[in-house]
């Protein structure tokens, strides 16, 4: 794994910025639509399109072996590793490029882009997108902190602000790998 590649936090003020983003995207309220509208396959494709980018080696891990499980074949899944989506369903596609792009963004988004999705799909399934990729993308940054540490690969490895990320991270990423196996 090419540590150069990996996003990771740098700092307490990201992760508490990135956790307070997955607090406000979460739909509390709706569980039962969001379980319609985000199928389990279909979270597992934005999980793997997000983990493609973020190049997280414990969440890469984790939902291969859960699409797997749900029947995803390999090719898709690797396909999906690398950045492409053409052996998605079809009416995924929009989803699946909005989270690879969130990714790219370091969480963020083009209000074109955000707007396309809520076209596409309707404002509450939008959201529950949201909800997805904030989810993984938080535990992706969690673990790729974690890895970058334990194996020296960050920059700045001994920076106060990186070692708090570390340990606010170290939870979520435990869970993540404890899941994976």
């Amino acid at each position: 794994m090419n540590g150069q590649k990996l996003r990771h936090f740098k700092s307490p003020a990201e992760f508490f910025n990135q956790f307070s983003s997955l607090l406000r995207a979460m739909p509390l309220t709706k569980i039962t639509g969001f379980k319609r509208a985000i199928y389990p396959a279909f979270s597992e494709r934005i999980a793997l399109a997000v983990s493609g980018v973020t190049n997280c080696a414990y969440c890469t891990w984790l939902h291969t072996k859960t699409s797997l499980e749900k029947g995803m074949s390999e090719k898709e899944i690797k396909s999906l590793l690398d950045g492409d989506i053409k052996d998605a369903p079809q009416q995924e596609a929009p989803a699946l490029f909005y989270v690879q792009h969130r990714a790219d963004f370091d969480g963020g988004f083009s209000p074109e882009a955000r707007q396309r999705i809520v076209d596409f799909y309707g404002e509450e399934k939008a959201g529950h997108i949201d909800f997805m990729f904030q989810a993984v993308y938080f535990g992706n940054l969690c673990s790729n902190t974690v890895y970058s540490v334990q194996n020296n690969m960050a920059q700045g490895e001994k920076d106060f602000k990186l070692r708090m990320a570390y340990f606010l991270s170290l939870p979520v990423a435990y869970f993540i790998r404890k899941g994976s196996k």
